[in-house]
């Protein structure tokens, strides 16, 4: 789980520029292994604003998205851009079946 103020929403599409060691250790991952997923908590420009708390409940602004990253790792010294396809918006629902298909053994 990963979260920034850094991201942004281009053509239906989250933007994001990752740390190359983090990326390239979400890559590297053996395709026999438990598959490493992305998640990205895309948080406000304000950060005092990403989190509301009551005593009955706690609010948390904007969404988190996730990602399957696969392919070569990255030769970059500090950071490669990925984009997360705003479909990819992580729910309750969405998490089940992610979970299902990886105890099924099925492509992310």
């Amino acid at each position: 789980l990963m979260s920034s103020v850094n991201w942004k929403v281009r053509d239906g599409q989250i933007v994001y520029d990752i740390e190359a060691k983090a990326y390239n250790k979400l890559v590297s991952r053996s395709p026999r292994a438990t598959p490493y997923i992305l998640i990205l908590l895309c948080l406000p420009p304000n950060i005092a604003e990403a989190v509301i708390l009551h005593e009955a409940q706690m609010l948390m602004k904007h969404c988190c998205y996730w990602m399957r990253l696969a392919g070569p790792v990255t030769t970059n010294s500090e950071k490669i851009r990925i984009v997360i396809p705003t479909g990819n918006r992580l729910t309750p629902e969405t998490l089940v079946d992610l979970l299902s298909r990886v105890r099924r053994g099925e492509t992310l």
